[in-house]
């Protein structure tokens, strides 16, 4: 786990990020009860259960927290979920 303290973008002249403020959290995979891992970078487009695993897991937290941006968003994204609070971003 890792907190990073940034301007937006990462860019001199932007605010703060929503991460710098507490308000957002990157998620780049899950462990698993049966102590697998899974990881949104690699399983992403695996046709698989890793796959299936993560795209519900992103359908499903879009419906929780409404702005859930991940690989298929753009990317900055290609390997994490940014989750916060939020509406009408889930891609």
């Amino acid at each position: 786990m890792s907190f990073a303290c940034r301007n937006a973008h990462h860019r001199n002249d932007a605010p703060p990020s929503r991460h710098a403020r507490a308000q957002a959290i990157d998620i780049a995979g899950f462990r698993l009860a049966d102590g697998g891992c899974v990881e949104i970078g690699k399983g992403w487009n695996d046709a698989g259960a890793a796959g299936r695993f993560l795209r519900r897991a992103h359908d499903r937290g879009c419906t929780v927290t409404g702005m859930l941006p991940g690989p298929d968003c753009n990317a900055a994204h290609r390997m994490h979920f940014h989750i916060e609070a939020g509406w009408g971003h889930c891609r």
